[in-house]
Formats: C-alpha cells, sequence, structure tokens
C-alpha cells in the first residue's frame, strides 16, 4: 500500500553537500597531512593511515503499470543551480545514512522526506552501485501511484551565488515525473543507470510480481 503524506512546516535545513545529493558527482579532492607535521601523506602508498570513509545513500525506484508499459518515477534536484539542467540529473529519492542503521529503513525514510510518500508496501532489492563520487547507493523498488502535484520535499540552505556568503532556501526535490524506462534512462545519472536496468530487468523476467505478491 502507497500514502501520500506530507507537512509545509517540517523543513529540514542542512548543508550544501546535502542539496547535491542527488547529483552524486565526486567532491573536491583535499591535501592529507600527518597530525602534528607538515608532510604530505603519500595516501596512495599509506593508504591505512587515513582511510576516507565511503558514504552510504539508500533510496527507492517507485514503478507503476499503465497502459503505456512500465512508469518509473524519478526525483529532479532543487536548486538554481540545476533549475535549467534536464538530461542526466534526474535520481530516483534517496538520501545518506549511517552505517549502523537498516538500509531499508533509511531508504523508506528518506523517500518521506524527500517527497512526501510513505513506502510502505514490500520492497524488491534492486543491488547496490558505487558512484563516480565514490559513494555507494542501496536501491529498492515498489510498485505505487503518486501524483507529482503532491510532492512534499525538505528544503535545504545553500550559497547562491556561489562564493557569495549568501545563504537561499532551496527545496531538495523541486518536481518528481513519472518517465517509460526508455526515458529514464536517458533523464538519471550516469552512476543510477543500472538501477534502472536492474528494475527493467526484474520486471522482463517476472521477479517483481513474485516479490511484490501481485
Amino acid at each position: 500500500m502507497l500514502i501520500v503524506v506530507g507537512s509545509d512546516d517540517a523543513a529540514v535545513f542542512c548543508s550544501q553537500s546535502k542539496a547535491r545529493e542527488l547529483s552524486d558527482r565526486p567532491e573536491p579532492r583535499h591535501d592529507l597531512h600527518k597530525v602534528g607535521l607538515t608532510a604530505e601523506i603519500d595516501a596512495k602508498k599509506e593508504p591505512w593511515r587515513n582511510p576516507p570513509m565511503t558514504k552510504r545513500s539508500a533510496g527507492i525506484l517507485l514503478f507503476r503499470k499503465s497502459h503505456g508499459g512500465v512508469e518509473l518515477l524519478l526525483a529532479h534536484p532543487g536548486g538554481p543551480f540545476w533549475a535549467s539542467k534536464d538530461a542526466g540529473v534526474w535520481s530516483i529519492p534517496k538520501g545518506e545514512y549511517d552505517e549502523t542503521e537498516d538500509a531499508q529503513t533509511a531508504a523508506r525514510r528518506e523517500v518521506w522526506e524527500e517527497t512526501g510518500i510513505v513506502a510502505s508496501g514490500q520492497l524488491i532489492e534492486l543491488g547496490t552501485y558505487r558512484q563516480p563520487s565514490g559513494k555507494l547507493v542501496s536501491a529498492w523498488a515498489t510498485e505505487g501511484d503518486f501524483d507529482p502535484k503532491d510532492l512534499k520535499s525538505n528544503n535545504c540552505q545553500v550559497e547562491w551565488p556561489p562564493k557569495s556568503g549568501r545563504l537561499i532556501d532551496v527545496p531538495e526535490i523541486d518536481r518528481t515525473a513519472w518517465f517509460s524506462i526508455e526515458d529514464a534512462l536517458t533523464k538519471i545519472t550516469k552512476g543510477q543507470l543500472p538501477i534502472v536496468q536492474a528494475l527493467a530487468k526484474k520486471l522482463s523476467d517476472g521477479a517483481g510480481e513474485r516479490e511484490t505478491g501481485v
């Protein structure tokens, strides 16, 4: 069962990196230095000294069956930087979570926070995929319907224009839309292409119907 909920006053403010959550772009690299010393660590030779923490995200790809075939719900990132961008920037609704948290629980929470959708049905596992940024994204799918006009997204504060010191409030997601599988493959970020492909394969094999009990 899928229930649509949301609250206009439930805004959550976050960092600029959270506002870029949907992009999965590599973050700037920074030099590593030994503690108390000025010599630079050669991370390739001594990776054990300060191994980077792998960021993890979890999300859910909503799908529905129509007369024209299967459609997928994708989310477009909010904010002026993304306003005029379309191909290759859409995403499944998702968000970061701590390694101590159950990934499915995190996926359901993030989808609700970013869209207002309560995905209470059984989830179809789609796998975990490393993004160009190095982040790991775990994805599930569930069947249901949602009217994009009912979108309820959290807000973030971002600096705009860049390096201006001026913070503005933007929605994490400014719109959602339904796409055919073929169109979704042109809209979604490069790192999430395997998620769409995994769902398409499961549906073609009939796995989606078995897992959802249809």
